[in-house]
Order: structure tokens, then C-alpha cells, then sequence
């Protein structure tokens, strides 16, 4: 019976909330705990004199860091560095990744299974620092910043800065009007190309020149190789661009580039709808993907965040990112409610041939051939935009020739999209000429995946459009890269199949790049195999290039000398080409190179390269040595420029004819015309962004 008594004292010992080794009683208050300024919640706790117990789950909970129960013990993990918290009430036992401790007797609680500790204790197992104000009832962390809530809270605010910093300009404030000057305006850019030691007629010059003339811009060239009154060659048109009409944008009259999908040199007109300056935006598409209820994802180009959201119940996100012309990769920063860090990254590539959705563009061109193989040319293209991913194009190209040979009608149609934001697929087909197909797999930039096939029509006299002979075509190609923090690192390669009427050739190039610290690396093995009439005729070569930048520990004049190299191994007849450089900038505006080799059927060389960069005119002067003979030549090439402000000409070091220059005045538009008038006033000082 006494046996009896004991046990059940025992046990109503233990369902009691005391100090497990109690020297002070227990007593059980209601705490208003803070953590900073971030979030406060009121708790059970428990007051040991002067000291306050607090429940470690609900705090963990509170300060969102994961909380996994071990039978009676508590396992916390604190991310994103995953290291592990444990107490563990059975063994008085308190352990972090770098420190472990007993607590001193009477100093935890165990009640309904939750384990009270002291702020000291907390505050050590945490690495935060507690202020306890009793007469306030209210317990209070100093600093929470390094917490998950303090992190998570600290991102909201940056992310709303961001987010205000990166507001683009807004679109509905007027363009002004262009101001079209009869004449005005001049750029002349001049290069000479001239052997050493030979006379004037050996040489080779052009002449460029651009004014503003009606409106819009004249623009001639002139060139002449050794002297060769066949080599001469003349180019002039005149162009210009409307921005207050969707109906025609541009035209130019002259020598220029057609129109289409494969444009060519036409001396004649074109005109078209397409923006003469296309923005680089293109739309908003969607990143989704599924990361688990409670996490929020971060999305970031070019360093600057640009969306972010937050899953939902099943874990799911969507992100609308703006993308641009070109490769878009966006790096996504994903936390998880816990404090948990992931980092990935997607991309979605946008190419040329692709316009905004509810787009339609026109292009019209036609002239006399710039070539022998034709007379006349006509191309018409019309492109419209089904949506931000996909885009349809459809025309036709026109090539009229000699009485000798037929002319050619090519009417095309293809399409161009994105399955996705990793799959891109174009497809096109060109009547008498081509079929083709492309498919592109590109999930990251550090993976890309690309196989085109096309087939040529057969039976066309002397084509224009196609390889004569060829006809089909398939090429696949491929890069890795291990890691994404390491550009220099990658794998690449190709796989090259051609087939013509008599003959198939099969070729493979596997290569790569490895960049420790200032020394780039670039290993490759290339095979290639012909079959000609029975005959298979193989080649198998490896080569290796390797740059080295500047080492600073080599002092203040070799620690800014720049070296490469190239090694091309026949693997059948050994060695075919080595070659060695160096090379040093001597100052500001001039560097110089040195260099040396050897070629297979060619023997030794050695080469002199002096370049000079000035303000107002470059040159290079190169002294080159092989098979016996020694060959010197320098190229100068500037510009000069009128500037009809200042009303001066200045020099540049050019090519300075089709770049884009800005000129003008800032000024009050006292009445709104969106035009300088005279009278008004002109701001001195202001910032213009181009």
C-alpha cells in the first residue's frame, strides 16, 4: 500500500509544471513577447525569480524557423544554412552546430509537452539577445535580423525599393515631333588600307559621307581595291522614318538591304511598317513552376528585381516577367516559410523573327540586283504577332534573270514560337526551295539543346536561295555548364550532317572551356568523314587555345601582358599549326603584339602588330614574315564630324556614318506645342538620358 502511495506522488509530481529539479517554484504568467519591432504575440510562460521561461516551440514557430519533434526533444532547423537546434529535456542537453551544454538545475520547465526555457538560455541556442522588463510583462528580442522573420521582413522592404527604383518611363508621354531640316548635319568617315613600300595605286580606300537632306538622310560610298577600275564600287540612297504614322514607318530609295527573311543588296525602293527602332521590349510571359504552400519567389534580370509572388494552397507560382529581344535569362530567389533559401534560374529567348502580340508588319523591296546571278529583285513580307510567343510570317521572293536562265518565284510562309519557356520551335517553307525545321530546347542558360533539319528542292536551274547539289541538312548541337556561377566552365559540341546529289559528309566538333583563375582554356576534337562516288575519305585533328590575362603578382610591367596560344594536331600526320602571342598595352591608346608559329606547307612565322586608338583616328601597322617573304601594311581609319549646334567640325576615330548622335535643346514649352520657339526659355543643366 505504502508502494502504492509513492507512485501515484510520483506521478502527480510529474503532471505538475515545475522545474524538473526545483529549487524555486514555478509561476505560470501571461508574457507579451516581441521579437524587435516585426511581430509580437502573448504567451505562457513561466516566471523563475527574476528570470522568464519561455516555450521554445512557439518561439521557434514565431520566429519562423522549422520545428520537428523528437519524441520528448525538439529539433529546430535554422535556414538557410541548414544547421540543426536540439533540446532535449531528458538529458538537460542544449546543442547548436558549434556548441553544446548542460542546463544548470531548475532553470527549464515540462509542461503538456512543451519545454519552457530562460531568455538565457534561448538567447545563446538562438544567438539573439532578450530584454525582460517585468513590470511590463513583456519579453523582448534586441535584434532579430538574422532570424527567417527578420530576413523575410528585411526582403519586403527591399523588394518594395526595388521595385519603385525600377519603374520604367511611362509610355503615354508624347514623343516630340521630329524636326526636319532641308540640310544639315555632316559626317565624312575616310580608311586607307596600304601595303608598305608600294606605290599609291596598290592601295585601298573608301569614302563615306551622310547629311541631312530634305527631311531625311543621303548617304553615298565610295570604294576602290588596287587601283581596279572593276573593283570600284558606288552606293548612295537616300532614307527616312515617320514616328506619328502605323501605316509606313520607313523607306529609302537607293542601295540598301531588301526586305524578307533573306534579305539582299538591291539598288531601288523599300518601305515598310516595322519600327525603325524596335523597342527592345516585347511583352510580359509567365514563369510557373511549384515549390510548396508558403513559399515566395523572387524573380531578377540583369541584377534588378522585376516580379515577385507567392504560391498558393497546392504551392504552385506564376511570375509575368517582361522579356526583351535576345536571351532572357531571370534568376528566381525562392524562401521558404521556415527561412529556407533556393536559388535557379530559366530563361526564355526571343528572336528576331518574333514581334509583339497583335502586331502586324508589312515590308516591300524591289530593285536591280547588287550581282551577276540576277537582274532584278522584288520581295514582299508581311509578319503578324498570334500572340507574346508565337509569330506568323508569310511573302514572297521574286528573282528576275537573263534570257539564259528562268526566273524564280518563291512564295514562303513559317512560323516561330515558344512551346513553353524552354522549347522554341520555327518552322518554314519556301516553295522551290527549302523546308526547314528547328527545335530548341533551353531550360537554363547553362543548358541548350538545338536540332534543325532541312530539306533543299531539286530540279531548279542555278538557285539562288539554296547550295547547288545539296539536298538535305541536319545539324545538332548542344552546351552544358556544370555550374552556373562558373561562366568559364562549359561543355559544347555539334553534329553536322550534309547530303548532296553525289556525296554525304558527316562532321562532329566536341569542345569546351575551363578558366582557372587568369588562364582560359579551350580544348576541342573535331572528325569529319566524305563519301564520295564509294570513297570515304576521314579527318580527325584536336586543337587547344589557351589565353592568359594579366597577373598583377608579375609587377607593374609584365603584370599587364596578355598572352594566347593555338596547338592543331592532325591525328593522322601529327602537328599542322602552332602557334604563340603576347601582347601589351604601351599606354593609354597604343598596344602592341608579338607573335610567332609554325604551319603545316607554310613553315615558320613571325608577325608584328602595332595598333593605335586615338580620339580622333585609328590605325594598325603590321609587319608579318612567311615563306621567305616579308609583307608590311597599315590601315588608318577617322572621321570628321559638323555639329550644327556649335557649328564646328570635330575628328572622331569613327566609323561614325549610321550611329546614333544626339543633339539639341532643353527648353520651357511655354505653350505646349511640343516645338522651340523662339522666345522660350532654354534649361541649362539638365540630365538627358538616351
Amino acid at each position: 500500500m505504502k508502494r502504492t502511495w509513492v507512485v501515484l506522488a510520483l506521478w502527480v509530481a510529474g503532471a505538475l509544471p515545475v522545474p524538473l529539479a526545483a529549487q524555486e517554484i514555478a509561476e505560470a504568467t501571461a508574457i507579451e513577447v516581441s521579437l524587435g519591432r516585426l511581430v509580437s504575440r502573448t504567451l505562457l510562460g513561466y516566471r523563475l525569480g527574476e528570470r522568464a521561461l519561455l516555450p521554445v516551440g512557439e518561439i521557434a514557430e514565431l520566429a519562423e524557423l522549422r520545428v520537428q519533434p523528437d519524441g520528448p526533444a525538439l529539433r529546430i532547423v535554422r535556414e538557410p544554412e541548414g544547421t540543426e537546434l536540439r533540446v532535449d529535456p531528458r538529458t538537460g542537453r542544449l546543442s547548436t552546430e558549434t556548441d553544446s551544454w548542460t542546463l544548470a538545475s531548475g532553470t527549464f520547465v515540462l509542461s503538456q509537452g512543451e519545454i519552457y526555457l530562460t531568455t538565457e538560455d534561448l538567447g545563446r541556442l538562438l544567438d539573439v539577445e532578450w530584454l525582460v522588463s517585468w513590470r511590463d510583462l513583456a519579453v523582448t528580442v534586441v535584434d532579430p535580423s538574422d532570424l527567417p522573420i527578420g530576413r523575410r521582413v528585411a526582403r519586403e522592404w527591399q523588394r518594395r525599393v526595388r521595385l519603385v527604383q525600377g519603374l520604367e518611363i511611362d509610355p503615354s508621354v508624347p514623343l516630340l515631333p521630329l524636326e526636319r531640316q532641308a540640310l544639315d548635319g555632316l559626317v565624312v568617315d575616310y580608311g586607307v588600307f596600304a601595303p608598305a613600300g608600294s606605290s599609291f595605286e596598290d592601295a585601298a580606300y573608301s569614302l563615306a559621307a551622310g547629311i541631312e537632306l530634305l527631311g531625311g538622310s543621303l548617304t553615298t560610298a565610295w570604294q576602290n581595291r588596287s587601283g581596279s577600275d572593276t573593283a570600284e564600287r558606288w552606293d548612295a540612297a537616300w532614307s527616312t522614318i515617320w514616328t506619328d504614322r502605323s501605316w509606313i514607318t520607313h523607306t529609302r530609295l537607293g542601295d540598301g538591304i531588301g526586305t524578307g527573311p533573306r534579305p539582299r543588296t538591291v539598288r531601288g525602293l523599300s518601305f515598310g511598317n516595322a519600327p525603325y527602332l524596335r523597342p527592345n521590349d516585347v511583352g510580359e510571359v509567365a514563369f510557373t513552376g511549384s515549390l510548396g504552400p508558403g513559399w515566395q519567389v523572387e524573380a531578377y534580370r540583369g541584377g534588378r528585381l522585376i516580379a515577385f509572388d507567392s504560391a498558393d494552397a497546392l504551392g504552385r507560382y506564376s511570375i509575368d516577367a517582361p522579356i526583351a529581344y535576345g536571351e532572357n535569362p531571370v534568376e528566381f530567389v525562392a524562401y521558404g516559410p521556415f527561412g529556407e533559401v533556393r536559388r535557379f534560374s530559366r530563361t526564355h529567348r526571343v528572336d528576331g523573327t518574333r514581334i509583339p502580340a497583335r502586331q502586324l508588319e508589312y515590308g516591300v523591296s524591289v530593285g536591280a540586283c547588287r550581282t551577276d546571278r540576277c537582274d532584278a529583285t522584288a520581295n514582299a513580307d508581311l509578319r503578324y504577332g498570334l500572340s507574346t510567343r508565337w509569330t506568323a510570317r508569310a511573302g514572297v521572293d521574286q528573282f528576275w534573270r537573263g534570257d539564259s536562265l528562268p526566273s524564280l518565284f518563291h512564295p514562303y510562309a513559317g512560323i516561330a514560337g515558344m512551346l513553353g519557356n524552354s522549347v522554341g520551335v520555327e518552322a518554314e517553307v519556301v516553295a522551290d526551295a527549302v523546308t526547314r525545321a528547328t527545335l530548341r530546347f533551353e531550360p537554363s542558360p547553362d543548358v541548350v539543346l538545338q536540332a534543325e533539319g532541312t530539306r533543299f528542292a531539286q530540279g531548279v536551274v542555278d538557285p539562288l536561295l539554296t547550295p547547288p547539289g545539296r539536298t538535305e541538312q541536319v545539324t545538332v548541337s548542344g552546351l552544358w555548364r556544370p555550374d552556373g556561377r562558373l561562366a568559364g566552365w562549359y561543355v559544347e559540341g555539334s553534329l553536322d550532317h550534309y547530303r548532296s546529289e553525289r556525296s554525304q559528309t558527316t562532321g562532329g566538333r566536341l569542345g569546351g572551356a575551363l578558366q582557372l583563375d587568369e588562364l582560359q582554356l579551350f580544348p576541342a576534337v573535331r572528325w569529319q568523314a566524305t563519301r564520295l562516288d564509294g570513297l570515304t575519305l576521314e579527318q580527325r585533328s584536336a586543337e587547344l587555345t589557351a589565353t592568359l590575362l594579366p597577373l598583377a603578382g608579375l609587377g607593374p610591367w609584365f603584370g599587364q601582358v596578355t598572352a594566347r596560344t593555338y596547338l592543331e594536331v592532325d591525328l593522322e600526320r601529327g602537328v599542322s599549326v602552332v602557334d604563340a602571342r603576347v601582347g601589351r598595352m604601351l599606354d593609354r591608346a597604343l598596344r602592341m603584339e608579338v607573335g610567332g608559329g609554325w604551319r603545316r606547307f607554310q613553315g615558320p612565322m613571325v608577325s608584328l602588330n602595332l595598333a593605335a586608338n586615338f580620339s580622333s583616328v585609328r590605325g594598325l601597322f603590321s609587319v608579318d614574315r612567311r615563306s621567305g617573304a616579308t609583307t608590311t601594311t597599315q590601315y588608318v581609319q577617322g572621321s570628321v564630324l559638323y555639329n550644327p549646334v556649335s557649328g564646328r567640325f570635330q575628328p572622331s576615330a569613327g566609323p561614325a556614318l549610321e550611329r546614333a548622335g544626339v543633339t539639341g535643346r532643353v527648353f520651357l514649352d511655354g505653350n505646349g506645342n511640343q516645338r522651340f520657339d523662339e522666345g522660350e526659355q532654354l534649361l541649362p543643366n539638365v540630365r538627358v538620358s538616351v
